[in-house]
């Protein structure tokens, strides 16, 4: 599916989620408390771990 990128601003600015970027670039400083549900759609190796280890470590009570 294909979608231009001031249709995802728009979709996306109606949440204040929208972050371009790469995951290790935009995760770190994503402003989230909690997810409900979570679609990742990356192509390399890379980037799946950038992103399940900073989600899974973000996810995780303090002092555990």
């Amino acid at each position: 599916m294909a979608t231009d990128l001031p249709t995802i601003r728009r979709n996306f600015g109606r949440y204040d989620l929208f972050d371009p970027g790469w995951f290790r670039g935009t995760l770190p400083t994503a402003r989230m408390d909690r997810l409900a549900v979570l679609h990742l759609d990356s192509d390399l190796y890379e980037s799946t771990m950038d992103t399940l280890v900073h989600l899974y470590l973000s996810s995780r009570p303090a002092g555990s």
